[in-house]
């Protein structure tokens, strides 16, 4: 049982029970009470206070046969609504989306790198526009993602090399911009994704204990544990380019030799398709990994091999993962997921290769889920997050103390 004050408890059951019908809707109240072990008084006193708020309603179950016939609770999508920023190195998008995490509307802004402040009170102000335009209150929580290391805690970006950003008071910034706003979950690109396919996926099998793989420019990865994404003492858990996967191995950008990033990066599989056919790495006429994964779908044998290379130091990372955390399943998002038909049975040799040491464990390994790849869907999970987790107890998880 979660202890503590009885504003911070009622608080903690409130995202308890919101979130279990987000997610397993119709679902009655009993039901609530015998998942989460909540007091079935408790599960009514917060049910009561939600359709207060208009986030639920409830309906009447169909074909319940004998007895009472029960009465089951369903998120009212369109009652409320949140906004949701995405801050890129080029690009700023903005959005407004329901409770339900679909997008009512959305634009795009140009990334002012040399003013924060300007940024995202243009963003703000967008936002606004956007909510005014299609005739719904101005969301009173958003979610903001941007790529760099964010302390969630205090909604403040540390850094975001991209951008050439340090320090930024990302959540005073937009509460000075929107003075009714009452919640501003900011989380780093990736993490921001992971809860996306926590929240939206279709793939993930288990959804409390899973790592989320981005591969790209560099390499991320957001770390899903009892059903909470691990941000770490220091806010950059996850950050996995320069994990060492071998000794003596090829020197990445940073100096270090053997850095995964050297291995399975868009740039390192550019660099050894460009050395493959004989060509200069970095002389303009690069063949990007985007045209690299095409090539292999049309035939092209060196591409073939050098993608199924790749899938095989992916493989090699993703068994150090595995031995660290003991997820139930990987997620890979990238551009090299398109490639899936030759990355994943590589990937599934080098785990092979270095199996579990309990004999018949098994840990999967799935691509993105295709709703994971629109705009805008990890801030929306951001914001979804302070919607259906409104509590302030850091390091806390409340399913875990409830099971």
């Amino acid at each position: 049982m979660v202890t503590g004050k009885a504003s911070v408890l009622r608080s903690v059951n409130r995202g308890v029970v919101l979130g279990l019908i987000r997610a397993m809707q119709p679902i009655s109240r009993s039901q609530i009470a015998k998942l989460s072990g909540l007091n079935p008084s408790t599960v009514s006193d917060v049910a009561s206070g939600l359709l207060r708020e208009e986030l639920i309603y409830e309906k009447t179950a169909e074909g319940s046969g004998l007895g009472r016939t029960p009465v089951d609770l369903y998120l009212k999508c369109d009652s409320h609504y949140v906004g949701a920023m995405e801050i890129r190195a080029s690009v700023s998008r903005v959005a407004i989306a329901n409770i339900c995490g679909k997008v009512k509307s959305h634009s795009s802004l140009p990334t002012n790198h040399a003013s924060p402040a300007q940024t995202l009170s243009r963003c703000a102000e967008e936002l606004l526009a956007l909510s005014d335009s299609v005739g719904v209150d101005r969301p009173r929580t958003i979610g903001v993602s941007i790529s760099g290391v964010v302390d969630p805690n205090k909604a403040r970006l540390i850094t975001a090399p991209s951008l050439q950003w340090e320090n930024v008071s990302v959540g005073e910034l937009l509460r000075e911009k929107i003075p009714l706003l009452e919640n501003v979950v900011v989380g780093d690109a990736v993490k921001a994704s992971a809860l996306a396919e926590m929240l939206f996926g279709n793939r993930v099998t288990d959804t409390s204990n899973f790592v989320f793989l981005s591969i790209g420019k560099s390499v991320g990865a957001g770390i899903i544990i009892d059903g909470r994404i691990v941000i770490g003492d220091h806010c950059v858990s996850g950050e996995l380019s320069h994990m060492a996967i071998y000794e003596e191995g090829l020197t990445c950008e940073c100096g270090v030799q053997g850095c995964w990033e050297a291995y399975i990066s868009d740039r390192a599989v550019s660099r050894r398709y460009m050395t493959a056919i004989g060509g200069e790495f970095g002389s303009g006429s690069d063949v990007g990994i985007s045209e690299i994964v095409l090539r292999a779908s049309k035939g092209d044998a060196v591409a073939n091999l050098v993608i199924k290379q790749t899938g095989h130091y992916i493989g090699v990372g993703v068994a150090a993962i595995i031995r660290t955390v003991d997820p139930k399943c990987v997620v890979i998002d990238g551009s090299i997921a398109d490639a899936w038909d030759l990355v994943y049975p590589e990937i599934m040799k080098a785990l092979d290769e270095r199996p579990l040491p309990v004999k018949g464990k098994f840990v999967d390994v799935f691509p993105a889920s295709e709703a994971n790849r629109e705009y805008l869907k990890g801030a929306v999970a951001l914001a979804l997050q302070g919607v259906f987790n409104d509590y302030k107890i850091m390091n806390a998880n409340p399913w875990k103390e409830l099971r």
